[in-house]
């Protein structure tokens, strides 16, 4: 019992933190599940040609990104929508069949990982919810 009243005390306490503002998607952006192919790399950090370039940012299967003109995003991958309703990815010379599907209704949510500081200036991980995932894409 006298662990139950510490959960309920410490839930009670009200917790002030700092944390980075990141960029949420707009509440009507449509947020996918992807599972990737093998044959596929995803450079998560954004592309600078002026950088050294390691053996795997030449690979021509890899999926990166940079700011375009304007702050916008801009990246080597396109996704073709065909007539018939079927979608290809376009990286390189790779080209790859992608399946969408439908997710069970906020089910999946995605989250951010924030590296918070507390009031007593002590490090104080976060989680941060972005959206609900609607759709799977398989590549």
């Amino acid at each position: 019992d006298d662990e139950e009243e510490q959960v309920a005390a410490h839930v009670a306490d009200n917790l002030e933190v700092t944390m980075p503002n990141l960029d949420r998607p707009e509440a009507s952006a449509k947020l996918y599940y992807v599972k990737m192919s093998q044959h596929l790399q995803l450079e998560p950090s954004k592309w600078d040609s002026e950088t050294k370039k390691t053996h795997d940012q030449l690979a021509e299967n890899t999926v990166r990104w940079k700011e375009g003109d304007g702050g916008s995003r801009v990246s080597n991958a396109r996704i073709v929508r065909w007539s018939d309703g079927t979608m290809t990815m376009h990286v390189g010379k790779e080209t790859l069949e992608l399946n969408q599907t439908a997710l069970p209704t906020n089910v999946h949510h995605l989250f951010s990982k924030q590296n918070a500081v507390d009031d007593s200036g002590g490090d104080c991980p976060l989680i941060e919810g972005q959206g609900v995932m609607t759709s799977k894409l398989v590549f």
